[in-house]
């Protein structure tokens, strides 16, 4: 051996809670799956002051909107 002291970090552990924001229409999903409108309009700030980690995904309305767009898209050959 070289000498070479390897550091094994402590696992990570994400924060608590992950909230998950629709990237299209920002509707939030909720503990039970369910896609809702947020109650306030100012969650963004209320993310960034509580500490809380955003994720963003995709509702299922929105992905089979933008899924009927792309197949509706012309492709270049």
């Amino acid at each position: 051996m070289s000498g070479i002291a390897w550091v094994v970090p402590a696992p990570w552990t994400r924060p608590e809670p992950v909230i998950v924001v629709c990237a299209y229409c920002d509707r939030m999903r909720d503990a039970m799956g369910e896609w809702r409108v947020p109650a306030s309009g100012g969650r963004h700030l209320l993310f960034r002051s509580s500490g809380v980690l955003v994720s963003h995904g995709c509702c299922p309305d929105c992905l089979d909107r933008e899924l009927a767009r792309c197949q509706r898209a012309e492709l270049p050959d």
